[in-house]
């Protein structure tokens, strides 16, 4: 575990390198819906991402990085047997390769962010 980000009072594990810790900083995590799935429902995702977020440096996330599981000794890998590389965000977009952003979403920026989820 490297370079996370921790918000509103969550706190890192001893193990997580590099971690940015922001306890005062509330996000307003808020997973608004319109419709039913039934009737095309969608579902959009609202939070706010701070600025100091955004500039830390993190490494792509890779079969190399997450070492093996620890209870059963395997890599993490693709379901072909290929070396995984998380280089595409929760939405398919393109991670950087040389600092890909923090979480699920990449080059979210900073401040109100508002996603469709599904």
């Amino acid at each position: 575990m490297v370079g996370n980000l921790y918000l509103g009072g969550a706190q890192p594990s001893a193990e997580d390198k590099d971690a940015l810790v922001l306890p005062g900083f509330s996000p307003g995590i808020e997973l608004v819906t319109t419709g039913t799935e039934g009737e095309g429902g969608r579902a959009y995702l609202s939070f706010v991402m701070p600025a100091a977020g955004v500039s830390v440096m993190r490494a792509m996330v890779t079969t190399e990085i997450l070492g093996k599981a620890r209870l059963s000794g395997v890599a993490y890998e693709n379901p072909d047997g290929t070396a995984l590389q998380l280089d595409r965000d929760y939405l398919g977009k393109a991670r950087g390769p040389g600092n890909p952003t923090v979480g699920p979403f990449e080059g979210i920026g900073q401040g109100e962010v508002r996603l469709r989820v599904w």
